[in-house]
């Protein structure tokens, strides 16, 4: 088997364990943990705190996955690659070539309401992969060392499919010591950037695009007619970067991909995540409160109770940012109080002090929502975290006739939302 360096450079993690240890932030394990102030302890709780699970595991298997993929077509020590990038950057023919074999694109969709963990599970996920690499080749590739920027992550721009692309050439600039001319890109129309982009990570292996914020795309207008959505400008990218893409937003970014069906098919080909929440009885959720209560808010205090597990879950909905929002105000409570254990008193009163908060952000969350008009069955999606109860089976006739009716459906809410702004 033909080596690869832009593949033999990524690191390698064969077991749960060990990625566990390399992903996990716990500075509750700290032998001096204890010494800390309440208001010490919310800082991390805050900014320092990550447990891992299975999950996380699992996509972080896909991703690499994902990258190495990615990567099979582009082998520095082939001489095609050389020839087909050169060919890329600098030939005038049409975007899309017949000759060119890397131009079918590698992709991967995560969506989940806002505050469950999308984007702290990707950026610690990343964070395990290095962004650059620097190789030095017995090859005619190049007379220098050739750096590789193994991924990028940006947000997508609500107002400009433009600026999106000119932030992905501006996060590979990042890495380059020398000028790339990203600032003599913006005067470039949206086919010529789009080309110039693909050049750019092309000519720096770029091995993964990370998009967030996708749902942004449903500010955009439709193009052409009624079926055309914005999702058609990621589409192109997928299809012309030959670069993996993995892109995250809302349910309403995945609503959007599903106007169009062989779009949301193509875009979910290899990862499609649906993260919800955290079900009352799943254990790594049980395992987390018992994290922030045990060794956090009351640090060697005996685990919650069932009844306590329970009211929590209820008033959290099972979301990890409102559970850290509940525990935060403990902490706070704590260097006002003489609580020295955990009760059910003190989880009342703390409630109590968030309550009007703690119901406002379930609202933008839509946590209390069970409108699931807009839903479709898929059988490639991976709901993570939360058990749902079993669906009757449906024929495909009756699934496709139930997609057409939800983006219509879908169309004509999102076609309000922008007749009311």
């Amino acid at each position: 088997m033909t080596s690869n360096p832009f593949v033999d450079s990524l690191p390698e993690v064969y077991s749960y364990e060990a990625f566990e240890a390399l992903i996990e932030l716990r500075p509750d394990k700290s032998e001096v943990f204890e010494k800390y102030s309440h208001a010490e302890r919310e800082e991390f709780l805050q900014d320092d705190l990550y447990v891992s699970n299975r999950l996380a595991w699992e996509v972080y298997q896909d991703i690499s996955r994902i990258i190495r993929k990615g990567y099979r077509t582009r082998n520095p020590l082939d001489n095609s690659f050389i020839k087909y990038n050169h060919e890329w950057t600098f030939s005038t023919d049409q975007l899309h070539k017949d000759s060119f074999k890397e131009k079918r694109g590698i992709a991967g969709v995560i969506t989940g309401p806002s505050g469950f963990g999308k984007t702290v599970l990707i950026d610690r996920l990343l964070s395990l992969i290095p962004q650059t690499r620097v190789h030095s080749f017995d090859s005619p590739i190049t007379s220098s060392k050739f750096l590789q920027v193994v991924w990028i992550k940006i947000d997508c721009d609500a107002d400009s499919r433009k600026e999106t692309l000119l932030n992905i050439a501006r996060q590979v600039q990042s890495h380059v010591p020398h000028d790339i001319g990203v600032s003599r890109l913006s005067g470039l129309n949206t086919p010529s950037l789009r080309k110039a982009v693909v050049a750019i990570c092309r000519q720096f292996a770029v091995g993964l695009v990370v998009i967030d914020e996708c749902q942004t795309l449903t500010s955009l207008p439709f193009e052409k007619d009624a079926k055309t959505t914005s999702t058609e400008f990621l589409e192109k990218l997928y299809q012309d970067l030959g670069v993996p893409l993995l892109t995250i937003g809302t349910p309403e970014y995945r609503k959007l991909l599903r106007l169009r069906p062989q779009t949301h098919r193509r875009m979910t080909q290899n990862l499609s995540l649906q993260l919800e929440g955290y079900d009352e009885s799943d254990e790594f959720w049980s395992k987390l409160v018992q994290v922030y209560i045990c060794n956090f808010v009351f640090p060697g205090s005996k685990p919650p109770s069932e009844a306590q597990l329970q009211y929590i879950h209820s008033i959290t909905c099972g979301n990890v940012s409102l559970l850290q929002k509940l525990c935060s105000t403990m902490l706070i409570l704590r260097t006002r109080s003489d609580a020295k254990k955990f009760a059910d008193g003190f989880l009342e009163l703390a409630y109590q002090q968030i309550k009007s908060d703690l119901v406002v952000s379930k609202s933008l969350l839509n946590l209390d929502s069970k409108d699931d008009a807009y839903d479709v069955d898929d059988k490639n999606d991976r709901v993570g975290v939360t058990k749902r109860k079993p669906k009757q089976a449906r024929s495909e006739k009756e699934k496709a006739d139930a997609s057409d009716d939800a983006g219509e459906r879908y169309r004509e809410h999102i076609k309000r939302l922008r007749n009311k702004r």
